[in-house]
């Protein structure tokens, strides 16, 4: 007969569970006819084992695990993006309208449903369809206000105020309202030519629309950061960043081959005299002209002056020459490439190339071409350009 047992405060069988008497099972019991005789030591083992658990994959984000994106300026967001995959390649939309800037009022989260979500959707992981470009996740924006943590001008010299208020931000919670950024994927690693970044926004059909983001607006992820490099200034910290970004865009982790002819300027140049004949008439007047208006916007700090510098020299001064065998422009290469420092060294060389394009023209100074340069590569708006 069956017997009960008083309730164990919770903790041992129910008392409303009929306990059965004790019975005692062997090895050698009997089965029931016509099965097959168990032997209970050995199903008792199998019951004490424990299957492992599975591999964990390293680049996915766990629930415990530590996952903080970084600006260039170095303020910190929280991702809280649980299952994120790091080094994620999704499949966006690719229109005619994606060279437009990113606008809160025509692309923010509000704009389009789950505009914000944290994770790819099923669409944007699947190469179906027309009209769509593979790109790389990198990091986070500010939906509703991008440019909240970019400091205007320059930010690669010191600037007290500007640190204390980074320290005092400490590190940003993500809200509902962050967004996405992304970098196109490339076949190859392109050096020399600037990393231009997309915040995905306005879902349609599964898919996000990719619009233009300065990068001084992104969060990147940890994975594109190495340890140390947040110590390092900006004109370290910068190539850095870009160079893994590259790495991780690329399908052939090699170099694309430069090709290959150089094109001789004096065309161009006849069409500007036309055009612009107070800048080009004397290469006099274009040095004094391109300082002159360089001494406005280091007095100043106005953009518009740096914008004008810069058209000079693409238009007016530039060799014009395409990268090949034959060609020496290291120095012009060096001055786009506004990803990598850029020194004294490297505007003697860039006035040599000019000088061998244009012999008729006057002497610049290295010091000056170094200065517009790296005022050029610290504005985000104008490197894109």
């Amino acid at each position: 007969m069956a017997t009960r047992t008083p309730s164990n405060s919770g903790d041992g069988p129910d008392s409303d569970v009929a306990n059965p008497g004790p019975t005692t099972v062997t090895s050698s019991s009997r089965a029931a006819p016509g099965s097959l005789p168990i032997d209970h030591d050995i199903a008792m083992a199998d019951d004490d084992m424990t299957a492992e658990p599975p591999p964990i994959d390293e680049n996915v984000i766990g629930a415990n695990d530590d996952d903080v994106a970084y600006s260039i300026a170095r303020y910190a967001m929280d991702v809280d993006a649980v299952s994120r995959r790091k080094y994620q390649r999704t499949f966006l939309w690719t229109t005619s309208d994606n060279r437009i800037s990113y606008s809160v009022d025509k692309h923010g989260p509000t704009k389009g449903y789950d505009s914000a979500a944290r994770l790819p959707s099923q669409e944007e992981q699947t190469s179906d369809g027309d009209d769509i470009k593979e790109y790389l996740e990198v990091g986070v924006v500010l939906g509703l206000d991008p440019t909240r943590y970019h400091p205007s001008g320059q930010i690669s010299g010191r600037n007290k105020a500007r640190e204390a208020a980074r320290m005092a931000a400490g590190t940003l919670q993500r809200g509902d309202t962050e967004m996405r950024v992304f970098t196109p994927v490339t076949d190859h690693i392109n050096t020399g030519v600037g990393v231009k970044y997309y915040v995905g926004c306005v879902r349609e059909e599964g898919r996000l629309h990719p619009q233009t983001v300065d990068q001084a607006s992104v969060f990147f992820y940890a994975e594109f950061w190495e340890v140390s490099t947040l110590s390092q200034s900006l004109n370290v910290r910068k190539p850095i960043l870009s160079s893994n970004i590259r790495k991780h865009a690329a399908r052939i982790q090699e170099q694309a081959e430069r090709a290959t002819t150089a094109v001789h300027p004096s065309t161009t140049i006849a069409r500007l005299r036309t055009a612009i004949p107070f800048a080009v008439t004397t290469t006099n007047n274009l040095v004094a002209h391109l300082q002159s208006t360089f001494n406005l916007y280091d007095q100043t700090q106005s953009a518009k002056h740096l914008k004008h510098v810069k058209e000079l020299l693409d238009t007016t001064a530039s060799p014009e020459l395409k990268p090949g065998s034959d060609t020496h422009n290291v120095g012009v290469e060096a001055f786009y490439d506004y990803d990598k420092p850029f020194e004294q060294s490297d505007g003697v060389a860039v006035i040599a190339e000019l000088k061998s394009a244009h012999p008729d023209m006057a002497d610049l100074s290295a010091q000056l071409v170094t200065k517009v340069r790296n005022a050029i590569a610290a504005n985000e708006e104008l490197r894109a350009e």
